[in-house]
């Protein structure tokens, strides 16, 4: 959908914005001219899981379920279109997010609506690390040929 004559968020271009952020549609470009692409089916889901900690290695899998039927994701690796490494010394400390070069994050959907996480320390040591940790965030739910 296209909609000319977008004035910065005011008239036409800002009642069809209205109706396609209810939708889920996606914007294209927004100047002059807004555009829109509606897919029928969401491209990504949210989900978040505990790793907890991981003394004796700096790499660590785990594996959960998610909600959504991912049946056309399986054997496919880096399905993760973002997330976010949370981390706290104690079960009385604050989640804290730790810095984004700190852990590299991978996922793997490994059967249908279940995905196989690893998450890897970053650093010289192989040590791994004390904290619990969560990761939050984004699957794709892209095709590999989008």
């Amino acid at each position: 959908v296209i909609v000319d004559d977008n004035g910065g968020g005011v008239g036409k271009g800002q009642y069809v914005k209205d109706l396609m952020d209810n939708i889920g549609a996606e914007v294209l470009f927004d100047a002059y001219q807004i555009g829109f692409v509606y897919r029928p089916y969401p491209v990504s889901a949210p989900f978040y899981t505990k790793v907890g900690a991981s003394k004796d290695s700096a790499s660590k899998s785990v594996k959960f379920r998610t909600w959504r039927n991912l049946q056309r994701l399986i054997g496919r690796d880096n399905i993760l279109r973002e997330c976010g490494v949370y981390t706290r010394k104690d079960t009385k400390s604050e989640w804290t997010q730790a810095p984004e070069k700190e852990f590299k994050v991978t996922g793997k959907a490994i059967d249908r609506g279940t995905i196989e996480l690893t998450l890897t320390k970053n650093g010289d040591d192989n040590k791994g690390w004390e904290e619990d940790v969560q990761v939050a965030g984004d699957i794709s739910l892209k095709p590999e040929s989008a």
